[in-house]
């Protein structure tokens, strides 16, 4: 950004750091390589970008593998897929922004993944009203695992754009409860609202909840003489660290300004060599760099000027750099280098630029593997985007960059860094305008900062870096190990110490489940576990349990957990399950139906070990006893061990007890440590019977007269009629066409000559009663009786000939509750109707009354019946004279 004035009126053009639309620069391991910056758990917050307009923040992520990430920032969590090497952007709308100091704020962002990501974090101010452009600048963010417990802060001088005064600041974040924070600042400081802070020199200390962030302010009353710079922040838990300065101009009262920001590591990951070679294009003004000590007495070397002598938090600048440098401290001791970018224009310099920071990397933090992307100016067309690489000089040329060597893209220098063993080299690599994405691979570790510059408008950042504590720790952490059925529960643990040992422990650092099929801590995914660690777990632990439960005990399960602790020692452990293998046949369920009731239904199940080696042990055999209206029985009732290609067969039978009641049940038998379940179910049925009555009329003493008498199966079961029991043989004759047994099939019916042969005159009735299969309770199932009458011409009643007493069908028939079946009389007569049930039993008489000569309506009410099929039966003057089936049907 600049600010232009002119003679009368001061016109504010703002020209920025690059709107980044997609990631920057990632890094993502091919294969387990310790902690790095690519993770799958991250805690960051954001910091105030200027006065006024508007702050834009965004996160930038980046998967080599598909991959599921839960944002969540405010209590609101959103939730995004990535696919295989892919890149999104996650627009948080200006939230996440702290903007009291010295006050806890609930504002950090949460972020998870199922695999590891690499994200970046951005932050722009769009300028408000009367400017052109943003404040942008990003940060590189640090995994979870890789926080630590002591930080120094990087910042700049008190500064002042456009008339107003901007401050150095830095903000934790606390991702644990009760985290206790102790400040020490260089700097005046801001307190809430405008108020006073703290003086230099002041320490200070607050308590923060987890998800709880912490800003610290320098006043911008200074303007080039105080800076929060070596401010010292420690705490009894790891917390996040993000430092930088409002929009500020460098050198100060230059006229572009950018936000600063990086995502700075805990101490005990920084290093004792860093290299810098001048960036592309600053011919005059070249790098303005910063060394920050974390120890006293350190002792820092570099190849310009000779010696820093620097205790824990001290810093030296140095303020034009135009040659390589090399930072080693010869004492061994650890230190931070931070490159500046200056404002377009400082000291004279002709190359198109604006502020941005970079974190640089020690040689202890190199990396082998990162994938990153340039970006695209928010205002001012194209970067000239340019790469930084470090590297041995002897392996330099084999890295590569989407597969081809460094030397088919644009040269912009090659420098070695003299006292360097073994020899240390930089290469500048110039990569084509626009937006594309790269990644970058090599044998060997090396370092790469990418960066670019349009008008007044510049980016930076560090590619990526490993985040391993500098520890004699050599070996990963251990586990224990207790399996029952294949569900694990493991110990692991970091508990080495000296003098067993020639080091101490670093301590556990992240334990996580491979799920995902391209993860670059390992090519095979889990399956058929579930994964559960303790959650009172922290990084940092000695100690870490998780449990790993089979999901499905029938299937095959595998689990590969992967562990690193803080010195960067890292392994995969694997666990596996194998199901037993058996084939079952016929395939379950098993069906029973229809069964007659109180009869035997019975299946064979094959069980057969398909195991090419190892006995099957099968035992407990067993029902689980579930069902109603029938049971099921098993033979054999144990079982036995299966060599590989023996079978099994065991057979299951089913005895309804009640009809129309469906059951239920489960054979189950183990496996070894598996419990099979075979679902049974069946149906239990009865034959049913329906016999027609039948009225002879009026036949002479002496004379026969035939009718077929109609016998029905209207149930689901085969019907079997064994013999009829007729009372008066001398009058009637019934007789089947085949003789007994008489055998029909549901739905089947047969005709029975049924036959009127009075001896003598009168009235005549009797009642054919037919045995059949079904059971006692179920033997007068619907109708099994045939009432038969008829009556001789001398007989002296009324009814004289067939034609004096018709009965209809009913109407309508099925029916909801009532129904009416015409009559027609020839002589007045006394006219009963009883209802009988399904079982022949007579339920209630619901007509009695003396009825006109005539047509003539009898109207049935059933209203409060149960559904089902019945029986009325009309008497006439006390004597039977024929019968209709009523079917009701639920209203």
């Amino acid at each position: 950004m600049k600010e232009i004035l002119t003679s009368s009126l001061r016109v504010l053009s703002c020209r920025f750091l690059v709107v980044l639309l997609l990631l920057s620069c990632i890094t993502i391991e091919a294969t387990a390589h310790g902690v790095s910056s690519s993770g799958t758990d991250f805690w960051v917050a954001f910091m105030p970008n200027f006065i006024g307009g508007r702050n834009v923040t965004q996160l930038f992520l980046a998967s080599e593998t598909s991959n599921t990430v839960k944002v969540t920032i405010n209590n609101s969590t959103r939730s995004y897929n990535l696919l295989p090497n892919s890149t999104i952007t996650v627009d948080l709308n200006g939230a996440g922004v702290t903007r009291i100091p010295e006050t806890p704020s609930d504002l950090a962002v949460h972020v998870v993944s199922t695999a590891p990501i690499t994200m970046y974090g951005y932050n722009e101010w769009d300028g408000g009203a009367g400017f052109i452009g943003g404040s942008p600048d990003g940060f590189l963010a640090i995994p979870t695992p890789a926080l630590g417990t002591q930080y120094y802060t990087v910042n700049y001088f008190d500064a002042s754009f456009a008339g107003t005064p901007t401050v150095g600041e830095y903000i934790v974040v606390a991702t644990q409860d009760s985290t206790f924070v102790t400040f020490y600042t260089k700097a005046h400081t801001r307190g809430p609202n405008s108020t006073a802070g703290q003086n230099p020199g002041d320490t200070w200390r607050i308590s923060l909840m987890k998800g709880q962030t912490y800003l610290v302010q320098s006043t911008g009353n200074y303007t080039g003489v105080e800076d929060l710079t070596g401010s010292l922040v420690t705490s009894n838990r790891p917390i996040a660290l993000l430092s930088g300065h409002q929009i500020a101009p460098i050198d100060v009262g230059m006229a572009s300004a950018d936000h600063l920001v990086e995502m700075i590591p805990p101490v005990d990951m920084w290093g004792t060599q860093y290299f810098d070679m001048p960036m592309a294009g600053r011919t005059k003004c070249g790098d303005y760099l910063r060394v920050l000590s974390a120890e006293d007495g350190n002792q820092i070397t570099y190849d310009s000027s000779g010696q820093l002598n620097l205790n824990a938090g001290e810093w030296a600048e140095l303020p034009t750099s135009t040659v390589p440098e090399y930072f080693k401290s010869i004492n061994h001791k650890k230190f931070l280098t931070i490159l500046y970018s200056y404002s377009q224009g400082f000291n004279g310099d002709p190359g198109t630029a604006d502020p941005f920071m970079i974190v640089m990397t020690p040689k202890e933090q190199f990396e082998k593997r990162m994938l990153f992307r340039t970006p695209v100016p928010a205002k001012n067309g194209s970067f000239n985007h340019y790469l930084t690489v470090i590297a041995q000089l002897d392996s330099i040329s084999t890295i590569k960059i989407n597969g081809l060597p460094l030397s088919s893209f644009g040269s912009a220098g090659q420098q070695t860094f003299p006292g360097t063993t073994p020899a240390m080299a930089a290469v500048r690599v110039h990569l084509p305008n626009g937006t594309s994405t790269y990644l970058a691979t090599a044998n060997v570790p090396f370092g790469m900062y990418q960066y670019g510059f349009s008008d007044y408008e510049a980016y930076g950042w560090p590619t990526g870096m490993a985040l391993n504590i500098v520890s004699g720790d050599t070996l990963p952490p251990m586990q224990e190990t207790m399996v029952s059925c294949g569900n694990y529960i493991v110990k692991l643990r970091e508990v080495r110490h000296t003098p067993s040992f020639s080091f101490e422990d670093s301590r556990i650092a992240d334990v996580g489940m491979i799920t995902e099929p391209s993860d670059p801590r390992w090519p095979l995914p889990s399956v058929n576990y579930s994964f559960v660690l303790d959650p009172n777990f922290h990084s940092g632990d000695s100690t870490a349990m998780f449990t790993l439960n089979l999901i499905d005990p029938s299937k095959d399960a595998y689990a590969a957990v992967y562990t690193v602790d803080k010195a960067g020692n890292d392994t995969v452990y694997q666990y596996s399950y194998a199901a037993p293998k058996l084939a079952i046949s016929p395939q379950p369920i098993y069906v029973y139906s229809p069964v007659t009731v109180d009869q035997d239904s019975c299946k064979t199940i094959t069980i057969k070990n398909i195991q090419t080696f190892g006995k099957l042990d099968l035992a407990n055999l067993r029902l689980a006893g579930s069902a109603n209206g029938g049971k099921f029985t098993n033979t054999p009732k144990t079982l036995i061990s299966l060599n590989p290609g023996d079978s099994l067969q065991v057979t299951v039978c089913y005895t309804p007890s009640d009809t129309g009641i469906v059951s239920f049940d489960t054979l189950l038998f183990n496996s070894g440590c598996p419990q099979q379940s075979l679902p049974l179910q069946g149906l239990g049925v009865t034959p049913l019977i329906y016999a027609q009555d039948i009225n002879f009329g009026v036949v002479d003493s002496g004379m026969t007269k035939c009718l077929d008498l109609k016998i029905s199966n209207p149930g689901q079961a085969v019907l079997r009629i064994t013999k009829d029991q007729l009372p008066n043989t001398v009058d009637f004759s019934v007789t089947p066409p085949n003789g007994y047994p008489i055998v029909l099939k549901p739905g089947e019916s047969i005709a029975l000559a049924a036959c009127f042969h009075p001896s003598h005159s009168g009235k005549f009735s009797t009642t054919d009663l037919f045995s059949t299969n079904n059971p006692l309770k179920f033997a007068h199932s619907i109708k099994d009786t045939a009432v038969l009458i008829g009556r001789t011409s001398n007989a002296g009643v009324l009814l004289t000939s067939p034609h004096d007493f018709s009965l209809g069908a009913p109407i309508p028939n099925p029916f909801y509750s009532s129904t009416s079946i015409p009559i027609e009389l020839k002589n007045a007569a006394r006219i009963t109707v009883t209802i009988v049930n399904i079982l022949g039993a007579e339920t209630t008489l619901i007509r009695d009354r003396l009825t006109n000569a005539g047509a003539a309506t009898l109207l049935l009410d059933l209203h409060g019946y149960p559904a089902g099929i019945y029986q009325a039966r009309v008497f006439v003057n006390g004597v039977f004279a024929g019968s209709q089936k009523l079917v009701r049907v639920s209203e």
